[in-house]
């Protein structure tokens, strides 16, 4: 994507931490319905503690900076802070510029004003070592002092977030009380036998409401954000591009800032979006590359392995029916196949890498799914034609078909995947 920051006033969504007893719900289906209002960057930055999760080419990096400079812009305290920095160097983690200096974050330090930071990301800091997230937070935990109630704190990952062990180390080394739970914590300490009274009053637990960070996801993008980052990127007739997605069925493929880019530098040059099959290769291609240098050598899966990683998970998820993967540390949740299963000669380091490909989105909080069913049905079209070569033909067909009432039935769930 271009370093140049297009304003768009994205959607987001809230996600549960309860994988097992929420289902995937469609908020863009209860947006329209007027179900559920709308949450945009004004309602984040009131939140003392969030993350956002999201696939590559979402434009999480770009949305923090986007919010940082606005903050600043109305001259209030705000800080961009590269993760992967923080641990070695709190210096160096600050981008400085527009985006603010170290400096300014030590001259806000010894005030009383409120701040924001922007954290990007937890992927990112975890590259080389999967210690070095904690490491980094307890070096601003250790910076921060008594400071870290007044300032809001927003983090980003891909979807390899670790819902367990990361959402309590949020919680741990950067703590968020309520000023009342604070005000009532004052009163308890300062009154007679506080320590017996603190250890059974129920008014000082944290509600399940008050517990942070809170976890939300960027939305897909909507037909004036496309029609907006359209123009930014020199689309002369808007119209005829929508158009021309909704022919060929191609919402899919515009519904994230990355792919927008790849389906727009396309239309500028053709002034067509291709069949789409062509789109369905193309997008396979692109989101099974890692296009990150470092991240590509630091977790290295070719594009070759991650080809067959994908065509066997799109198969498996298709045959069972389940269209959810669990995340390496979500091994056991309702209603999703763990990615181990799956792929159980692969090393945890090459599941990671195949799941943090923009292939794949967010379903609920802790799995992922693929990006949309017609990449799934295509890939597991493309594992059944390899299986149709290396074995019978009639073992092939014995998945496909089965004798009902002595006449061979199609099985339902293996129809789309045919020509």
């Amino acid at each position: 994507m271009s370093d140049e920051f297009i304003e768009l006033n994205r959607d987001f969504y809230p996600i549960s931490k309860e994988a097992e007893t929420v289902q995937a719900q469609d908020f863009e289906t209860k947006f329209a319905f007027g179900l559920s209002s709308r949450i945009h960057w004004d309602d984040l930055l009131k939140e003392p503690r969030v993350v956002i999760l999201g696939e590559a080419g979402t434009g999480k990096t770009y949305e923090i900076q986007g919010a940082t400079k606005r903050l600043r812009t109305e001259r209030k305290q705000a800080f961009f802070l590269r993760l992967e920095y923080l641990k070695d160097d709190f210096e160096m983690a600050f981008e400085g510029g527009a985006f603010g200096e170290f400096s300014e974050f030590q001259a806000w330090i010894k005030t009383t004003e409120k701040a924001w930071l922007f954290l990007d990301s937890v992927d990112e800091a975890k590259l080389r070592d999967p210690g070095d997230f904690e490491k980094g937070l307890l070096r601003l935990k250790l910076r921060l002092g008594d400071k870290a109630q007044q300032v809001n704190i927003i983090i980003t990952s891909r979807l390899t977030w670790e819902p367990k062990t990361e959402f309590s180390l949020v919680e741990r080394l950067l703590p968020y009380r309520p000023e009342k739970q604070r005000a009532e914590k004052n009163e308890t300490d300062q009154s007679p036998g506080s320590i017996i009274e603190q250890s059974g009053n129920a008014d000082l637990e944290v509600k399940d409401d008050e517990k942070y960070p809170k976890i939300y996801s960027l939305a897909r993008l909507n037909d004036d954000q496309i029609k907006t980052f359209s123009v930014a990127k020199g689309v002369a007739d808007t119209s005829r591009l929508l158009e021309a997605i909704r022919r060929a069925d191609a919402d899919p493929f515009a519904s994230r800032p990355q792919d927008l880019t790849d389906l727009i530098n396309y239309w500028n040059e053709h002034r067509t979006i291709g069949s789409r099959l062509e789109l369905i290769k193309d997008s396979i291609k692109q989101k099974l590359v890692e296009p990150d240098p470092i991240r590509s050598e630091l977790r290295p899966l070719t594009y070759k392995k991650a080809f067959f990683g994908a065509k066997l998970t799109a198969a498996v998820t298709t045959l069972t029916q389940f269209s959810r993967i669990a995340v390496p540390e979500r091994e056991k949740v309702r209603d999703a196949i763990p990615v181990a299963e799956i792929l159980p000669d692969w090393t945890l380091c090459e599941c990671k890498a195949l799941l943090e490909r923009p292939i794949f989105d967010e379903a609920v909080y802790g799995t992922v799914r693929f990006h949309h069913r017609s990449v799934r049905e295509y890939l597991a079209a493309q594992w059944f034609l390899q299986l149709l070569n290396s074995s019978s033909r009639r073992q092939v067909e014995n998945l496909f078909f089965r004798v009902q009432y002595e006449m061979d039935v199609l099985t339902p769930t293996l129809r789309p995947i045919l020509p």
